[in-house]
């Protein structure tokens, strides 16, 4: 009793629609119906092996998996790319706007060299400022921007696993720690033109108002 132009039917069990090719050279793509999942796959040239999920729709949740056949989130990416996703902004040459190409690669999103935007941030497990093996590695949140006539990105600020927050510092040592040419603090109400600052000089400190 099919209730529309195309029905499969695989009774109580799965079913699966499988594009073929003589050719062994090219792979086999199919769809199956997978319990809850609808399965974009890769076989093998026997047609029966699935050799990867291509894409998986959950319906139970509404969740869509790429790489993966468990889906815990709405859109859930799992691959050993370098690059997991690549969104890409064409070329606009009637107003001079070069092509911007923007990557969420494992534990970064970055941001192509055009001239007009550059940054990155990046996030995840670095052994960088902890140590460790296997997954005891200490993870670090880093932000690079791009200075006037700089041709790529450099680092900012950093906030390390132990919640220490760099400014101009890699390798912070306190909560909060800057380290510039007359790194400070300044303290200025809105609306108002006057301000307090605090700074380092040499060693000691300096408190102003101006």
């Amino acid at each position: 009793s099919p209730t529309q132009k195309l029905t499969l039917s695989g009774g109580s069990g799965d079913v699966a629609m499988l594009f073929n090719s003589t050719d062994t050279a090219y792979n086999n793509i199919g769809i199956k119906k997978d319990g809850s999942q609808l399965r974009f796959i890769e076989y093998g040239n026997d047609g029966t092996t699935e050799n990867i999920n291509i894409l998986v729709l959950e319906a139970n949740g509404d969740r869509v998996g790429i790489g993966t056949t468990s889906p815990s989130t709405a859109l859930h990416v799992q691959t050993l790319d370098s690059s997991a996703i690549t969104v890409i902004k064409p070329q606009d040459v009637t107003n001079s706007v070069s092509e911007i190409t923007s990557t969420i690669q494992g534990g970064a999103i970055n941001t192509s060299s055009d001239p007009e935007i550059g940054g990155s941030i990046s996030f995840g497990v670095f052994d960088v400022d902890g140590g460790g093996a296997g997954t005891d590695f200490g993870g670090s949140v880093i932000f690079n921007t791009r200075t006037d006539g700089a041709s790529t990105p450099s680092e900012k600020m950093r906030i390390t696993s132990g919640g220490f927050v760099g400014i101009g510092c890699c390798d912070p040592q306190t909560a909060l720690h800057l380290q510039a040419t007359n790194a400070g603090i300044r303290l200025q109400e809105a609306g108002q033109t006057y301000y307090s600052i605090v700074r380092a000089n040499g060693d000691g400190l300096y408190l102003g108002a101006d």
